[in-house]
């Protein structure tokens, strides 16, 4: 049996906060390199009247419990970003089996996925606002945003200011102070991880997009075609773009 037929085979959600369980008229999943994630339509007569049509919905991984659970901690600590740089938290029970948290859609395109699509054009100076103003409103609620992958953030369309803005997709590694040391927090914002943060993933997005550029790279591919280089020297250059697709962005390296 395939992953879809088993996804659609198991189709409601058993959520703490309701008595009944909650029906999904489709389920499909966001990404095939996270088996957790999944986007469903709910059949709406089953769920809470606050829930959206459309939710998200991500399982604990194997392993994983303590990440899960600062997740959810993370999601209602900051729940005064939620809808605004954060997905909305709307409960917390079990699906196909494994707990799970249920959030509202964020309609967005992951920054790896911008960087490596040469074919779309990108405001790279409000992308750049974005990260900082997104990141900026996690320090200033204490939290620190440890989990640093382009991946994790989704470049949004604002209608309200008619510009782009930056949604935080994935609490699971992020810190308060009563969980760190106090020398690991910094009092000011140009001192803090999330400040250096924010610089380094628009360097790491820099980067692929440019390498991206320079090779032909669309969606994710090499295109093939003649260049003046050496066999040797295109080999090297498709293997540093490889290596920064995968990359985490390092702490602390500015632009």
């Amino acid at each position: 049996m395939t992953s879809t037929r088993q996804t659609q085979a198991i189709h409601n959600i058993s959520l703490h906060s309701h008595p009944q369980l909650i029906a999904a008229k489709q389920v499909g999943q966001l990404d095939p390199q996270r088996q957790t994630l999944h986007r469903l339509e709910l059949t709406p007569a089953s769920a809470p009247r606050h829930f959206p049509k459309i939710v998200i919905v991500k399982q604990q991984k194997d392993g994983w419990e303590e990440e899960f659970r600062n997740e959810v901690r993370a999601y209602r600590r900051l729940e005064n970003l939620q809808g605004e740089v954060i997905p909305k938290l709307l409960g917390e029970g079990f699906f196909n089996g494994r707990p799970a948290i249920i959030l509202s859609e964020v309609v967005g395109t992951p920054l790896h996925k911008l960087a490596i699509d040469n074919t779309v054009e990108v405001d790279e100076r409000a992308l750049q606002s974005g990260l900082v103003e997104a990141l900026r409103a996690l320090f200033t609620s204490d939290a620190k945003y440890w989990d640093q992958k382009l991946d994790n953030f989704l470049f949004c369309e604002d209608k309200k200011r008619g510009q782009g803005k930056v949604m935080i997709v994935d609490l699971e590694q992020v810190t308060f102070p009563d969980q760190s040391l106090p020398w690991e927090y910094f009092t000011t914002w140009e001192e803090s991880m999330n400040f250096g943060t924010a610089y380094s993933l628009m360097r790491t997005f820099r980067k692929i997009r440019q390498s991206a550029t320079i090779l032909g790279w669309s969606s994710g591919c090499v295109s093939q075609h003649k260049d003046e280089r050496t066999g040797e020297e295109l080999e090297q250059t498709i293997s540093v773009v490889d290596t920064l697709k995968h990359a985490e962005a390092p702490s602390y390296v500015l632009v």
